[in-house]
């Protein structure tokens, strides 16, 4: 473990979600401490805010971290709520897996009186933590318009049911020129790609819907396209919060992660351009130098 910079957890404290035996993190992390030695540890898990995450860790490992030790693999999308694309007040898609009826919603999280975000699981509230006020999932999508995607199983379908509706309703016109006025359907300015994705099929058409969209609202086509100019009429940025092709689970050999959704994407993108363009996307999660950038500004 380095002792004045960020250092891992996956693979050097836990194994999935077992300690690893033998890796005195209790020893090691009390050492740096009495010392006054800055450290931060970095995992390429999610799903949780950073505060249940350190609870975890201390419970697993007896230690006495806090969430100033500690950077998920979407911790750096908080910076950019107030960065330079301002998306605090803007609507963006989070993909998370669509939750089972007794969940709670994502508006038991984000529950100020300025806040408009949906959403449909419990690993939003890590988004709300950041100061998003408007996400809303795939799933969510899917309740306003089910024709957006055909596959969903008749015996699946109550799934989706308790979602919450959606902020803004989804363009459904063929057409549209210079002069139509979009304000008042759902536009999406950001696509976060939280964790590993469970719904692919749904998710890949969703998103796949917004990379060739007109300026990002769900539902259109963008005539840029036409002309081979792809992700060049203010498509929403897509990014992703870690890289792994695979990881270590408990399971003996490795299982595939959010790398296998990037990949995925990135030869569905290739074949639907027919070769003329790489998916445009953001990367961060150990060991990307967004990752390693955000660790060092701390």
């Amino acid at each position: 473990m380095t002792t004045d910079g960020p250092t891992s957890i996956d693979g050097v404290l836990l194994r999935g979600p077992d300690p690893i035996h033998g890796a005195l993190a209790n020893e090691t992390l009390d050492w740096l401490a009495k010392r006054k030695i800055p450290f931060v540890m970095l995992t390429n898990g999610g799903g949780k805010t950073e505060q249940a995450r350190v609870e975890i860790l201390n419970s697993k490992l007896g230690t006495n971290l806090t969430t100033d030790n500690i950077i998920q693999s979407h911790t750096p999308f908080g910076a950019l709520v107030d960065g330079p694309e301002k998306l605090r007040n803007k609507t963006i898609l989070v993909t998370v897996p669509t939750m089972r009826p007794h969940a709670k919603s994502c508006t038991s999280w984000c529950s100020s009186p300025q806040s408009t975000a949906v959403g449909s699981i419990s690993d939003l509230s890590s988004f709300c933590s950041y100061g998003y006020r408007s996400v809303v999932t795939p799933g969510d999508i899917y309740k306003a318009e089910p024709q957006i995607f055909t596959f969903v199983k008749d015996e699946e379908k109550h799934f989706y049911d308790h979602l919450p509706p959606l902020p803004k309703p989804v363009y459904k016109n063929r057409t549209f020129n210079a002069d139509t006025d979009f304000s008042d359907y759902l536009k999406i300015d950001a696509i976060f790609i939280l964790n590993d994705v469970r719904d692919w099929a749904l998710d890949y058409q969703i998103i796949s819907d917004l990379l060739v969209s007109h300026q990002g609202y769900l539902g259109t086509t963008s005539q840029k396209n036409e002309k081979h100019h792809w992700q060049q009429d203010g498509q929403p940025k897509l990014y992703f919060s870690n890289a792994d092709l695979t990881w270590g689970a408990t399971w003996h050999m490795p299982r595939y992660g959010q790398g296998s959704t990037k990949a995925s994407l990135q030869g569905l993108w290739r074949e639907h351009t027919k070769g003329e363009a790489g998916l445009d996307s953001y990367t961060y999660g150990k060991p990307t130098e967004l990752a390693y950038q955000y660790a060092r500004g701390l």
